[in-house]
């Protein structure tokens, strides 16, 4: 019984590995929209936009989305009409790309 137990927990150290292997290499699903900005927060890490639909993901709203790096909001203002990219990852929305529109 002993090495039954053994042979368990080696199998085991061998496959974990792995699986946080095969973890790391999944890409977050990312979305296309476009919005008006109403809100950007003094921390600069959330932004708030009137969007559109956003096909495959959610019906147009205005909400609150996380910002991954407060750069892309460099040059960007309240009112101003934008077109964004969001990552979903581990279910959470960010937004990792905003550029003014005309």
């Amino acid at each position: 019984m002993k090495y039954v137990s053994f042979a368990i927990v080696v199998l085991v150290v061998a496959l974990l590995p792995a699986c946080a292997k095969k973890e790391a290499t999944v890409q977050p699903q990312t979305f296309e929209a476009r919005g008006i900005v109403k809100v950007i927060t003094d921390s600069k890490s959330y932004v708030n936009i009137d969007h559109e639909d956003i096909p495959g993901y959610m019906d147009a709203m205005a909400m609150f989305f996380a910002v991954k790096d407060s750069t892309v909001l460099n040059g960007i203002a309240v009112g101003d009409s934008v077109q964004f990219t969001i990552a979903i990852d581990d279910m959470e929305p960010a937004i990792v790309l905003l550029e003014v529109i005309e």
